[in-house]
């Protein structure tokens, strides 16, 4: 009605309804809200429409989907600057994807360019920057520091933890173990200080012992330093036989050293597929077989657990004298052999003549013009 030229009522509409213009000279009535609900915005050529206030509200997950329809589903209004709590009690790891999550960057781990990664009893927290599309992590809660984990097969870092349902995180500390039967080997992109724990693990591959167990710090998905690793184990034999070293390699890991000591009462020979610096100890080795005296002990470095080859790192005799007898001429080395006396670098031999008469004992003598004729 009107009076006095002024509208005291408008035409239309109804209870509790607020009237907004359509178009020039043209007006129209918003539906009445629900309880709680602000008027919102929705830019240029849109009216306006109520929605929930763009504060924070948490939603439990427990399946992947859109965030969109995540928030929708509660049901609640999506709205620029709402802020969304969401918790993963479940089991699982949950990925909620959306167009954009627009700063991903800053989240490794958690978030790429288009999802959000939820852990287990994880919460992460997210605002809206676009409706629908467009959201940014404002918070993650914090996870464990350290966790254990375990492997049976060769594998990947990543696919172990990821098996385990464990987020791989730069800042993550890994306690790797090797459950399986043999040595298994754990790949990487890179291992920064592989070398510190070589042979054993190298810039991209670690070989874990059985039962062993290796620490990674995360530097990045794909990239770990190395804190420690309990594989490069010192093995003791006491041998009383003849021994092979080729059955037990392949149960060892590249760098394993063994010490093996003759309790028996002669010279034993260890055997191996390759003994790699043989060389350095013709008296008592060749390429596939090291003859040790009484007594004595020898301390090997595995170089290949598959070939079963060996590095010598070092032979230690009970002693370093020997005397014995001689009735006939012949080799020196025949004489020693015929007496089961294993020649060693440095030795001292002292042979007596039984033969009753001169004999004469051949071999390479360095210096002999001192003794001359």
């Amino acid at each position: 009605s009107l009076s006095n030229s002024v509208a005291t009522n408008l035409f239309g509409g109804g209870a509790n309804r607020i009237p907004y213009q359509t178009a020039a000279n043209a007006t129209d009535f918003l539906p009445t809200g629900t309880a709680g609900q602000v008027l919102i915005s929705n830019g240029s050529g849109s009216a306006p429409s109520w929605g929930t206030s763009a504060s924070a509200h948490s939603i439990s997950v427990s399946a992947n989907a859109t965030i969109a329809a995540t928030i929708a589903a509660v049901p609640l209004t999506d709205v620029v600057g709402g802020i969304y709590v969401f918790f993963n009690g479940s089991n699982d790891v949950v990925t909620l994807t959306a167009g954009v999550i627009s700063n991903y960057l800053s989240w490794p781990g958690y978030a790429t360019g288009g999802s959000i990664i939820i852990q287990k009893n994880q919460t992460i927290t997210v605002v809206t920057d676009t409706v629908g599309t467009n959201y940014s992590v404002i918070d993650v809660s914090s996870q464990q520091s350290a966790v254990p984990v375990s492997f049976s097969a060769n594998a990947t870092v990543s696919s172990v933890l990821s098996s385990a349902g464990v987020l791989e995180r730069a800042g993550l500390i890994v306690a790797v173990k090797n459950t399986g039967a043999s040595p298994r080997s754990l790949s990487a992109t890179s291992y920064t200080n592989g070398a510190s724990y070589g042979p054993a693990v190298t810039s991209t591959v670690a070989s874990v012992a059985q039962n062993a167990i290796i620490t990674l710090l995360v530097d990045s998905i794909g990239t770990y330093t190395v804190l420690n690793y309990d594989g490069n184990r010192i093995y003791n034999v006491t041998a009383l036989a003849d021994f092979d070293t080729v059955p037990i390699a392949g149960d060892l890991v590249i760098g394993s050293l063994m010490c093996i000591q003759n309790d028996h009462t002669a010279p034993i020979t260890i055997s191996a597929t390759a003994f790699g610096n043989y060389t350095s100890y013709p008296s008592q080795s060749t390429l596939t077989q090291f003859v040790m005296g009484v007594g004595t002990t020898l301390t090997l470095a595995l170089v290949s657990e598959l070939a079963a080859s060996w590095s010598i790192v070092s032979y230690s005799a009970s002693s370093i004298t020997a005397v014995t007898t001689a009735a006939a001429s012949g080799t020196i080395t025949s004489v020693l052999t015929t007496a089961t006396i294993v020649q060693q670098v440095g030795m001292l031999v002292t042979i007596r003549n039984t033969a009753g008469s001169s004999i004469t004992l051949s071999g390479t003598l360095t210096n002999f013009q001192p003794w001359a004729p």
